[in-house]
């Protein structure tokens, strides 16, 4: 696989790292990075964590790298490295005076950053490589779930490759401006992309953020093409998000909003203690006088539906059954008309 090779990430996940193999002049390096930080360096950090990438490299002759015999052996070894989770890598904590491992936090990278790129390095030789030095701003979120929300791995090992590549053909000052014309054009397609397949418009939002926050970063040195993108979607999306303001604007309209909810349990049960006889007694004299014919008053309503001869009902079809509190403000709202009339 070698011999066509340029640039090749290969995300090696169940142990928390990743290798970038590059073909270099006349030899193919490995480089080799870890990809999320421990929970306790990310919470401990304010700000972002300064991160180098890569960690180290090992260089390979080509005429080595490229016998298929060792080619299958190094893959198979990161295979089942990928999938096989160690738990004397993992970090350990004490529960009922035992130790465990901890699998809410990420593993550390030493099976493929010691043990296989020493392996690499007995028939090879280590090397100096170009590194990146970045700005992570990494999160560590629980939210009533057991493993924590991080931010994704395979986005990082993408922007390191393009961002290293890049620096190994050109000046860095450019190469660093190339990347950030780059993230900031991808963004803009993603969030065409968003916009078409119906994405919640929170995301999409944030999406237009990070755009605009990149937009002004690059200045002056922003490509035409990715500027006039970053307009048009950009600009898209704010008109999809207005026209959905609008309408739920004009559904909020038909709602009466005079709502104390502070004390809905209160104001929606009530008790009738000792009434019983007052209530039998209305009871009879209903009885007696149905055959009198009583005209209900009757109007435009979504919350009631209403009956010549009876009382309205509330509308069982409101969804959600949050909003049924409008529709006792508007059978309220009935009675009070309805005794007036």
């Amino acid at each position: 696989m070698f011999e066509w090779l340029t640039v090749f990430p290969v995300r090696i996940r169940a142990q928390n790292a990743a290798i970038i193999f590059r073909r270099v002049e006349d030899f193919i390096s490995l480089e080799c990075f870890e990809l999320s930080p421990q929970s306790a360096d990310v919470i401990g950090c304010k700000g972002s964590l300064r991160r180098v990438f890569p960690a180290h490299a090992v260089a390979l002759p080509q005429n080595i790298a490229t016998e298929p015999t060792l080619c299958r052996e190094l893959f198979t070894v990161l295979r089942r490295l990928d999938t096989e989770v160690v738990h004397e890598m993992m970090p350990k904590s004490k529960k009922a005076g035992r130790e465990w491992s901890e699998v809410r936090d990420t593993c550390h990278p030493g099976l493929v950053s010691e043990l296989v790129m020493a392996s690499v390095a007995a028939i090879g030789k280590p090397i100096e490589t170009l590194q990146l030095q970045k700005r992570i701003r990494d999160d560590v979120v629980w939210g009533d779930s057991l493993l924590p929300w991080r931010r994704s791995t395979l986005w990082l090992i993408l922007r390191v490759v393009i961002h290293t590549t890049l620096l190994r053909s050109m000046d860095p000052a450019q190469a660093h401006g190339e990347f950030k014309n780059f993230t900031t054009y991808f963004l803009t397609n993603l969030l065409k992309l968003a916009a078409d397949l119906g994405i919640p418009l929170d995301i999409c939002k944030s999406l237009q953020i990070k755009i605009a926050r990149r937009v002004v970063k690059l200045g002056a040195s922003i490509l035409p093409f990715v500027l006039e993108a970053a307009t048009t979607h950009t600009n898209d999306a704010t008109e999809r998000q207005s026209k959905v303001w609008q309408e739920i604007q004009q559904k909020d309209a038909k709602r009466r909003t005079d709502i104390d909810v502070t004390t809905l349990e209160q104001d929606t049960s009530l008790t009738l203690v000792n009434c019983r006889g007052a209530l039998d007694l209305a009871l009879r004299e209903t009885e007696h006088d149905q055959h009198l014919a009583v005209s209900i008053p009757t109007y435009d309503c979504e919350w009631l539906t209403f009956d010549c001869n009876e009382l309205p009902c509330i509308n069982e079809a409101i969804e959600p059954l949050s909003d049924r509190i409008y529709a006792l403000t508007e059978y309220e709202h009935w009675v009070g008309q309805s005794s007036s009339a």
